[in-house]
């Protein structure tokens, strides 16, 4: 079963595999929004609940965590981990689209975004929404995938580029949405703008075509004539070497930006 539709949306079982790769990165982005026992937090884009139990069980019974997602099924299953480990009383998740957040002005004293702008062709809409529901002094974080900075180590230099640009172009709406995050949280005035690059690497070729969903990149490029199916064998042999000689290496940057809505 693929782990991704064709608009680059995943399911949950490869929500929950990433999630545990950055678990450390997410909670630096608990962090940067200063959540504490009783804050109330919004997470955007939500997902199955990967994000808002643990905040939930942060802020305790005195806050308020809530979480939205177009996914009605992973709504669904993150309703159901809240009522799992013990925090539904105080962690919802609702049906609701980012640019048209369904709750009332300056509700939450912090708001994130994992994930979720390289879905969206424009992202000012959310970000607007983002804005909107955070209260004056609160906190807004955004992290995601630069995918113009993916490199994989291998010896076919110039077909690794053309992978990577598909991977960039063509895995999912808005590949460079990332590095535009900074400039956006200054546009709109965000104060306190905290910026860091966090590197992503993948050191396992096995765990690299998982998690960088390779069986749906590769299935683009051969779609759209970027690569015929013997380039993308010389690829795969290229990354098998450097797996089999304990050299395989692929990065790529994730931005984190937060700001404190003035």
């Amino acid at each position: 079963m693929s782990n991704q539709n064709d608009n680059g949306y995943v399911n949950s079982e490869y929500l929950n595999k990433l999630g545990a790769v950055l678990e450390n990165v997410k909670r630096t982005t608990y962090q940067r929004m200063r959540v504490m026992e009783g804050s109330r937090v919004l997470d955007v884009g939500c997902g199955p609940g990967t994000d808002t139990i643990p905040l939930a069980k942060l802020v305790g019974s005195w806050g308020r965590v809530a979480g939205i997602d177009t996914d009605a099924a992973m709504i669904e299953q993150a309703n159901s981990r809240a009522i799992q480990n013990g925090v539904s009383g105080w962690c919802e998740h609702r049906v609701a689209e980012s640019d048209a957040l369904p709750f009332d002005d300056e509700s939450f004293d912090a708001v994130r975004a994992e994930r979720l702008f390289q879905h969206l062709q424009n992202p000012e809409p959310t970000l607007r929404e983002m804005l909107r529901v955070t209260r004056a002094g609160g906190y807004i974080c955004v992290l995601d995938t630069d995918y113009a900075s993916a490199s994989i180590a291998i010896d076919e230099h110039e077909l690794e580029r053309r992978f990577t640009r598909a991977v960039l172009e063509h895995s999912v709406k808005n590949g460079y949405a990332a590095r535009e995050m900074p400039l956006l949280f200054q546009q709109h005035e965000l104060d306190e703008i905290d910026l860091e690059i966090v590197p992503v690497v993948y050191a396992d070729y096995a765990m690299a075509r998982e998690l960088g969903r390779w069986n749906e990149i590769e299935r683009i490029a051969l779609e759209l004539n970027l690569l015929n199916e013997q380039e993308i064998q010389h690829l795969r042999a290229s990354c098998e070497r450097a797996d089999a000689q304990g050299g395989f290496l692929l990065h790529v940057n994730m931005v984190m930006v937060a700001g404190r809505k003035g």
